[in-house]
């Protein structure tokens, strides 16, 4: 797969998209066999910084069944009207998660933005955490 067709592929450290998201698409590629998970808390220390400061990400959460083998990988996405740029901000390490409440946490020491350009970066930003056992794929 390639930048210019708008897909990720887990290769490449980020992707432009340039076709309109659709939810329920999202929706029909999850499976039934996805373990259920909750968003409890949410924490980036600072609150307040540039994208050229380090920050930290925690995520607590709980899961309805043991999960092996998982890991979150964290993105930075710009969002424009005719595109979307994702990068990859890095990875958490494999663990093992018990079924109940757990965390997560993040560290990185600055967003690179030499990819985007000015004009995009001055649109909608989204920090996106995915949660992915086994090749399968779950965005908080």
């Amino acid at each position: 797969m390639s930048k210019s067709d708008g897909k990720y592929d887990d290769d490449e450290d980020e992707y432009v998209s340039e076709g309109k998201f659709s939810e329920s698409k999202a929706m029909d590629d999850k499976t039934s066999d996805f373990p259920q998970i909750d968003i409890v808390c949410v924490e980036i220390e600072p609150v307040r910084s540039g994208l050229k400061d380090p920050f930290d990400l925690k995520i607590t959460f709980t899961l309805d069944r043991d999960v092996v083998a998982a890991f979150w990988r964290i993105k930075f996405l710009v969002d424009s009207a005719d595109k979307r740029v994702y990068t990859v901000l890095g990875e958490t390490s494999i663990e093992d998660y018990p079924d109940g409440e757990s965390d997560m946490f993040f560290a990185v020491d600055t967003i690179d933005v030499s990819n985007i350009p000015k004009s995009t970066l001055a649109n909608a930003a989204l920090l996106i955490a995915e949660f992915v056992e086994m090749e399968k794929k779950l965005q908080v």
